[in-house]
């Protein structure tokens, strides 16, 4: 992965699978960013690591915030701008967008558990 200066990891968090699921498709219409995850923390909680610009990552975030109607609890996020390479690979995040998964004719999701 070539890394841009302004590259920017955003994270959120919520409580349960569907509302995972509805978050992503909301946060990757509304902004262009990569995806990675999901990740599970345990007790149903469900994370989404999301790359970019740190515009477009804020953007994420931003409507990841908006919750849908029934979602019982308000996500957790944050947007770390240009996070060091050591954070991304504890966590073993790897950004993929659906052209590069077309390409390489990759899966293109990371787990991490």
């Amino acid at each position: 992965m070539v890394r841009r200066p302004d590259d920017a990891l955003g994270v959120v968090e919520v409580v349960g699978m569907t509302a995972a699921i509805a978050i992503l498709d909301r946060m990757v219409k509304a902004s262009p960013v990569t995806v990675s995850g999901p990740a599970f923390a345990g007790d149903g909680l469900v994370a989404w690591f999301v790359h970019g610009s740190v515009a477009a990552v804020q953007e994420a975030v931003a409507v990841a915030l908006d919750r849908p109607v029934g979602m019982a609890a308000e996500p957790s996020t944050v947007v770390i701008g240009r996070p060091d390479e050591t954070v991304l690979e504890i966590f073993g995040i790897v950004p993929v967008s659906p052209s590069q998964e077309a390409l390489n004719g990759e899966e293109g999701e990371s787990s991490v558990e």
